[in-house]
């Protein structure tokens, strides 16, 4: 127990002791000058996509804390741009960059970066939390970008801000405090509550008129703005949870293929090791039984026994070389499968890069379709508080003589501003909203066009593994198959050497034979020449009459069985060339039909490989026709729209132009009128009225024209921003279908190819094994044919010095005979005395040799028996053995294959159906929440429609007390008319009486 404190301290320092060794790869310049701690690390990569990415390095100098940003292949960084980092908790915060931005060239390929503004928060920040999203916002363009981090680069920028918030020294850091930075977004809540604004200020006529209204649609409107949020969370997180559902779903079918691919690579090194061992205990066996063959042969004493040995050895490399090409195979089929599972983890990895630059997409869109929408609003809400300021001013420039008329007027032109800025506004969030639309089409069929991408690839990767395993069970099969013949060749020969050796020892045996049948004859003859010498006189001359004719005889007979022997040599030679040739004729036969059928195949998979390349082009082409035809009908679209845009604001212009050009003929004529209609007195106070409502009802006029003709440029230039949207996506959308066809196209060529290429490889194997089993079989054929014409010239040579032997014996027993005849006369004494000594001394003799001669011939014939059987029975347990050794480990390989291929095949079977079933379930997902999606937005719609159903109301009563003030004004001007002419009346009557009373006057 005392020893735990020190154990402790010791792994704490020794934990440290890591920690500062990691902290030291990261920092590459820390020191302190004037008072200022300069720290800089290395330059960290965040985001990595397929051509693009983007890092940072963190800094600390003399103008605070900075990171440095670089940008390859990527978006350019802008004075007073934002980069806002996002952690798990969804908090964000937003740094903006400093300097102008400059840019370099590596490879060709332009490097953006700028200085960032970071503090010292920013640094805790980033060290204590997990930073999983970076939005670059290009505040010039009002454009933002969203780009996902992967949890590995998520730890390493962590630990990359722990270093150095760890090594900085917080009392010589010049620290640049940044406040507001802090972002709280609710997208749901600006997106939906701000178009009520212009809404709910649409009418300031009924505001003032009727707050009780006011107070009840406030009401509302709060209702259903919760409506619309309590919605909208729950979209949100039905979306949530589908996306997860989804996430997870894909990742436990990419966990299940590659636990697929690892099962393939296991189940292949395990049948490598089986060969392994099975080879080394093989070589064991090799090496055990070619020491049994060493002591074998040294103990061998004939010619049968190495022969034997020979053949042993032979089969024994035979079976090596079998060994040998399996193991071989084994590997190539590894290495394969092992070569397949890598390219399938690549296309993986960039699938799930494409999945992750996709969604940054269409997060971007979102975001920039957001920023948009609630721009347009502002301005709209910003025009309407213009107008209605407007039209407030103007009613407090009235007079009274023209009050009613300038409301009216003040009104209408309030109403037409309104109007068209909510029209206006109306038009553009359409925009936003059809642009939103068409980055989400472009987004999805690049995706669709990568997971197409990649499922090509994943299946070419397949097929190409498939053709490789192929190609080594084919090179396996003919090495087999030449070892077989080389086996088979080497046994004929070690036959014909054995047949060889028999025969030889056969004629051996016949000519010792002979030559001991020869000198038992001579010595007979001896043994004879002891008679007296009348026998002898008389049995001589017989002897000599009839040796010399045996041996005339013995002479014919020779020389007949020479010529015999000579004609079986040469026919068995002639025999022996005519299966030479056969056997050569055959070979080569098969030889032919093995070229030819290579031949056939490779032609086939050149046809297969060209075909399959015609249809990858034909398919390009159509799907290139396909997109320029769907751009040519967008490009016609987007003129035609352009062209309706630019007519429907020229006559909608033209007809506002004579609304207005009526509305000023009319004040104009009225003003006439009145002048005509008014009288001397009250001239100057008419005049002075009708040119004020002239004046006032001809700038109505023309500002609610000039408003209509906005409204009507507005339209048309939004009209024109979606037809050229709608063009540019168009063009894009083509564009990378025809990038993703051409790729497709160069894909299934280069698959078609590699499969071409395979099957050329195994026909050259097939070919060059051919060849060899070919050149094997001549080979054997030319031995075999060399090994007979040895024993037939053996057996003729044989033959000859047995004739030429018994021919010797023949005439040795005649000259002795004919010696002997001779000498008896001088030699009857001598031969006489001399014969009984010579007869016992014979015989004694010749028991002696017999007995030794029976000795010996049984003593070796004793050792040559045992030696025959022991060497019989060793080769036939090594052959045993080696057979069932060969069996069994074929056996259990062939258990082992099916084994591994029938749980490849459950693997993919299972991996196949869970596929299926999460592309069913994300289906259903996806369209169940598709379906309440658009159940929920048909009833915000209709709720939507509802509150401008109540609105429109609102305005036309609104517009009917207007028309009822307005016919109250008519009629107070009828009114008004009336009395003028009751004043003109009077005013003729007053003439009248003037009149009358000047003339009594002068009467």
């Amino acid at each position: 127990m005392r020893f735990i404190p020190f154990v402790l301290v010791l792994l704490f320092c020794c934990l440290a002791r890591n920690a500062q060794s990691q902290c030291e790869a990261l920092i590459v310049e820390d020191k302190v000058i004037d008072g200022t701690h300069v720290l800089r690390t290395i330059n960290q990569t965040l985001v990595v996509r397929g051509n693009y990415t983007y890092s940072m390095e963190l800094r600390s100098n003399s103008k605070g804390i900075t990171a440095k940003l670089f940008s390859k292949a990527g978006v350019e960084f802008n004075q007073d741009d934002e980069i806002i980092f996002m952690d798990d908790n969804g908090m964000r915060r937003s740094y903006r960059f400093v300097g102008m931005g400059e840019m370099e060239r590596e490879g060709g390929t332009p490097v953006y970066h700028n200085i960032l503004q970071l503090d010292l928060a920013a640094i805790q920040w980033f060290a204590n939390s997990g930073i999983n999203v970076l939005y670059i916002k290009n505040n010039i363009s009002n454009q933002m970008r969203k780009f996902t981090i992967n949890e590995s680069r998520q730890s390493e920028f962590k630990q990359l801000a722990a270093c150095f918030n760890q090594r900085l020294d917080k009392e010589k850091v010049n620290d640049v405090e940044l406040v507001d930075n802090e972002i709280k977004v609710e997208p749901s809540v600006k997106q939906e509550a701000k178009p009520d604004s212009p809404s709910s200020t649409g009418n300031p006529s009924r505001t003032a008129s009727n707050p009780s209204n006011d107070q009840e649609v406030d009401e509302l409107r709060r209702e259903l703005r919760d409506v619309k949020e309590k919605l909208r969370q729950e979209i949100a997180a039905e979306k949530t949870k589908a996306e997860q559902i989804k996430s997870v779903l894909q990742e436990e079918v990419a966990l299940s293929k590659e636990n697929a691919a690892n099962q393939k690579k296991k189940y292949a090194d395990e049948v490598v090791e089986a060969r392994q061992k099975a080879t080394a205990e093989i070589e064991a066996s090799r090496q055990q039984l070619a020491e049994q063959v060493k002591e074998a042969r040294d103990r061998a004493a004939s010619e049968l026994e190495k022969i034997t040995l020979d053949v042993a050895e032979a089969r024994q490399r035979a079976n090596e070389a079998i060994q040998e090409a399996q193991l071989a195979s084994a590997k190539e089929v590894a290495a394969a499968r092992e070569k397949a599972a890598e390219e399938i983890r690549a296309v993986k990895e960039k699938l799930d890069l494409a999945k992750l630059e996709y969604a940054d997409e269409v997060a971007s869109a979102r975001e920039n379709s957001a920023a948009e929408l609630q721009r347009i609003r502002e301005e709209t809400a910003g025009l309407v508080t213009q107008a209605r300021t407007q039209a407030k001013d103007e009613k407090q420039r009235t007079v009274e003589e023209v009050v009613s008329s300038k409301k009216t007027a003040s009104e209408q032109i309030l109403q037409t501003k309104e109007e068209a800025a909510q029209e206006i506004g109306q038009i553009r969030e359409q925009a936003a909203l059809e642009k939103e639309r068409l980055a989400f089409e472009l987004a999805e069929a690049r995706r669709r066009v990568a997971e197409e991408k990649a499922l090509l690839q994943e299946r070419s990767v397949s097929e190409i593994a498939d053709i490789k395993e192929n190609a080594a069970r084919e090179k396996e099969a003919s090495a087999l198959e030449v070892a077989n013949a080389r086996k088979r060749a080497a046994e004929e020969v070690a036959e014909a050497r054995q047949q060889t050796a028999t025969e030889k020892a056969l004629a051996k045996e016949e000519a010792e034979k002979a030559h001991q049948s020869s000198a038992e004859e001579v010595a007979a003859v001896r043994e004879k020449a002891a008679l007296t010498i009348k026998e002898i006189g008389e049995q001589e001359a017989a002897k000599v009459a009839e040796a010399r004719s045996k041996a005339e005889e013995e002479r014919t007979k020779v020389a007949e069985e020479v010529a015999a022997a000579r004609e079986r040599a040469a026919a068995e030679v002639t025999r022996i060339q005519e299966e030479l040739k056969k056997a050569i004729a055959e070979a080569q036969k098969k030889k032919e039909e093995v070229q030819q059928a290579s031949a056939e195949e490779v032609i086939s998979a050149k046809q297969r490989a060209q075909e399959e390349i015609e249809k990858a082009r034909t398919m390009a082409s159509a799907k290139v026709e396909e997109a320029n035809k769907n751009a040519a009908t967008a490009k016609e679209e987007y003129a035609s729209s352009v062209a309706n845009a630019q007519n429907t604001a020229e006559n909608r212009i033209k007809e506002i132009q004579q609304e207005a050009a009526a509305a000023v003929t009319a004040a104009r004529a009225k003003e006439a009128e009145i002048k005509n209609m008014t009288a001397e007195e009250i001239v100057a106070a008419r005049e002075k009225a009708t040119a004020e409502l002239t004046r006032l009802r001809e700038a109505t006029a023309q500002e609610i024209g000039q408003a209509r003709e906005q409204a009507e440029r507005v339209k048309q230039e939004s009209a024109n921003q979606i037809a050229e949207a709608r063009r540019n996506a168009a063009e894009n959308v083509a564009q990378t279908k025809k990038e993703e066809a051409e790729a497709v196209r160069q894909a299934r060529e280069n698959s078609a190819n590699e499969r071409q290429r395979l099957a050329s490889e195994v026909a050259q194997a097939k070919e060059r094994a051919a060849q060899e089993v070919g050149a094997i079989n001549e080979q054997a054929a030319n031995e075999v044919k060399t090994t007979r014409e040895k024993v037939a010239k053996e057996k003729e040579s044989l033959a000859l010095q047995a004739l030429q032997a018994r021919e010797e014996a023949a005439l040795t027993i005649a000259k002795a005979k004919e010696t002997a005849a001779q000498e008896v006369a001088v030699t009857q004494r001598q031969a006489a005395e001399a014969v009984a000594k010579a007869k016992a001394d014979a015989e004694t003799r010749q028991a002696e040799l017999i007995q030794q001669v029976k000795m010996s011939e049984e003593k070796s014939r004793t050792e040559i028996a045992n030696a025959r059987a022991a060497a019989k029975e060793e080769v036939e347990t090594a052959r045993r053995e080696a057979a069932e050794r060969k069996n069994q480990y074929a056996q259990e390989a062939e258990a082992a294959r099916k084994l591994s291929l029938e749980e490849i095949n459950t693997v993919k079977k299972e991996a196949s159906e869970a596929i299926y079933q999460a592309k069913q379930e994300a289906v259903k997902q996806i369209t169940k929440v598709k379906e309440d999606t658009a159940e929920q937005i048909a009833a915000e719609r209709a709720k939507g429609e509802e509150v401008k159903k109540a609105v429109a109301e609102q305005i036309a009563a609104d517009k009917r007390k207007a028309d009822d003030a307005r016919t109250q004004a008519q009629e107070e001007q009828r009114r008004l008319n009336e009395l003028q002419e009751q004043a003109r009346q009077a005013e003729e009557r007053l003439r009248q009486l003037k009149a009358e009373a000047e003339k009594k006057n002068n009467d």
